[in-house]
C-alpha cells in the first residue's frame, strides 16, 4: 500500500544503496556538464513524531567517484580535487527540517576535505510501500547545489578562450533514495 501524501512512519529508515543513487553534474567548457556518481555511500533518514526529531545523515566514499572516464576519476580522487587518500569520506548531517506533505527543505552541514559548510537539501517524499519480502520501503528524491571552491576543491583546469573556467564551480547533486525501515517485516 502506498501513501504518497503523508510522511513515513517514525523510525530509522536505512538507505538501500542497491536501489539508490547519488549523482552530480558540474559545468564543463562553458557549454555542457560533466556528470558522475558516487558508487559507495550509506546513511539513514530518522523520522520523528515531529520535524524537530527528524533528520538525515549520509556518508559518501570520496574514492568511489565515477564519471565513466578512468583518467579523470583518478584526477578527481587526487589532491587538487577530493584528495580521497587524506579525506576518504564526504558527510552530510542535517540540523533542521521544514516543510509538509511531500516537500521538505533540509538544512545541514556538508563536510568535504575537513571543511563543513551549510548546504540546503530539497527533498521530495515519494511514498511508502511493503516490498515482496515484507520490508517497509520509502522513496525520496533530493537535490542540492554548492560551490566546490568553498570546500577547497578549487581546481579549474585553466580558462577557456572565452574567459570562463574549463570546470565550473557550482556542483549540482541529485539523490534518488530508497530506504528500508530498520527491523521492518510485516
Amino acid at each position: 500500500m502506498t501513501h504518497p501524501a503523508t510522511v513515513p512512519e517514525p523510525g530509522i529508515w536505512l538507505i538501500d544503496p542497491a536501489n539508490s543513487s547519488v549523482t552530480f553534474a558540474v559545468g564543463h567548457m562553458l557549454v555542457s556538464r560533466i556528470t558522475g556518481r558516487f558508487n559507495r555511500f550509506d546513511g539513514h533518514v530518522t523520522v520523528g513524531r515531529d520535524l524537530s526529531a527528524t533528520g538525515v545523515t549520509a556518508t559518501l566514499a570520496a574514492g568511489s567517484i565515477d564519471t565513466n572516464h578512468p583518467e579523470r576519476d583518478l584526477h578527481l580522487r587526487g589532491g587538487k580535487f577530493l584528495d580521497a587518500g587524506t579525506y576518504p569520506q564526504i558527510t552530510y548531517r542535517s540540523s533542521t527540517v521544514r516543510g509538509s506533505g511531500t516537500d521538505y527543505v533540509i538544512g545541514g552541514d556538508l563536510t568535504v576535505k575537513a571543511t563543513a559548510l551549510p548546504v540546503e537539501l530539497r527533498l521530495t517524499y515519494g511514498g511508502v510501500t511493503d516490498d515482496p519480502l515484507g520490508h517497509r520501503r520509502a522513496g525520496f528524491l533530493g537535490r542540492a547545489r554548492f560551490s566546490r571552491a568553498a570546500f577547497g576543491v578549487a581546481e579549474t583546469m585553466g580558462l577557456m578562450r572565452a574567459g570562463g573556467p574549463v570546470v565550473g564551480d557550482t556542483v549540482h547533486v541529485f539523490l534518488n533514495i530508497e530506504a528500508i525501515l530498520e527491523d521492518s517485516h510485516v
